[in-house]
């Protein structure tokens, strides 16, 4: 999806959202303390104490879109970043810039985040610690719904 990532909100609008594709992509081809880092530049820009900003539908389908195409890279870092996107929450905001405009933000990760849990779920046999604690927990936060 092209999109100006200059122009999307981030962080309340104090940062800017451009970073957002690298630390995405750092996600699945990082070393452990890479990914922990690129976890905290998207987590504390696109979602910020459990609010979704209008970067975070864009960056749901960067990872999800990287996560069907190799489910093999599923790591702990990304199981958390899913799990922020499903339950963040926009206030009813709705997307000002780019091709999902005037969507809701929050309906938008939820569902987009929605299109992996066969992959979360073929990861839950064989998860531990904390994987498989997020894997529950995202799981559990769509039980009651038919996706």
């Amino acid at each position: 999806m092209n999109v100006d990532w200059s122009k999307l909100e981030a962080c309340g609008g104090c940062a800017s959202a451009d970073h957002v594709p690298t630390a995405i992509e750092t996600l699945f081809t990082g070393s452990p303390d890479e990914r922990r880092q690129a976890y905290w530049q998207i987590d504390n820009n696109v979602i910020v104490q459990g609010g979704l900003f209008e970067s975070a539908p864009y960056a749901a389908r960067l990872v999800v879109d990287r996560l069907l195409a190799d489910p093999h890279k599923l790591n702990l870092e990304i199981l958390d970043l899913l799990f922020e996107l499903a339950n963040g929450s926009a206030l009813g905001k709705i997307i000002e810039h780019g091709p999902l405009h005037g969507q809701s933000i929050q309906e938008l990760c939820r569902k987009t985040v929605s299109e992996v849990l066969p992959i979360v779920v073929a990861a839950q046999t064989s998860a531990i610690g904390s994987e498989r604690q997020t894997i529950d927990d995202l799981l559990e936060s769509y039980q009651d719904e038919q996706v």
